[in-house]
């Protein structure tokens, strides 16, 4: 569907597109509770898998990496659902959890298409932030 609607904004160079949920986590985190809140909470162990990144950057086989988020004000309910759902496991040294969709972009594209795509098909730019960055296929 993605892919279709970047076609129809008229940007030819795009192959394929893939969305990622995304889980921000703040706080002094544990590598165990990391794995433990990955593998217990935020991914699906027989149909989804997982990486993390203290960085904030991650490495994915993309040509371009979309990174949506809400802005900050703007009510993240699954956010608040999933530090809610941390806590009940245990963890109590996040401080907060945000949600957002990163997309894996294959495609020939330049500043002003990444621009177009990122507030027409991926984001309102009303309640959102974006940012983008050349991915590990580059």
């Amino acid at each position: 569907m993605v892919h279709s609607d970047i076609i129809d904004l008229g940007v030819k160079d795009v192959s394929d597109v893939r969305a990622l949920p995304t889980y921000t986590l703040s706080g002094r985190l544990q590598e165990h509770d990391l794995q433990r809140i990955c593998t217990e909470l935020l991914a699906d162990p027989v149909t989804q898998s997982f990486t993390y990144s203290s960085g904030g950057v991650f490495e994915h086989d993309a040509d371009w990496v979309v990174e949506v988020y809400l802005k900050r004000g703007v009510t993240d309910a699954v956010g608040e659902t999933t530090l809610k759902a941390v806590k009940l496991l245990g963890v109590t040294d996040v401080e907060s959890a945000t949600t957002g969709t990163t997309y894996l972009l294959r495609g020939q594209l330049d500043a002003d298409s990444l621009t177009l795509i990122s507030t027409k098909c991926l984001a309102n730019p009303i309640i959102h932030n974006c940012r983008f960055y050349r991915g590990s296929s580059q």
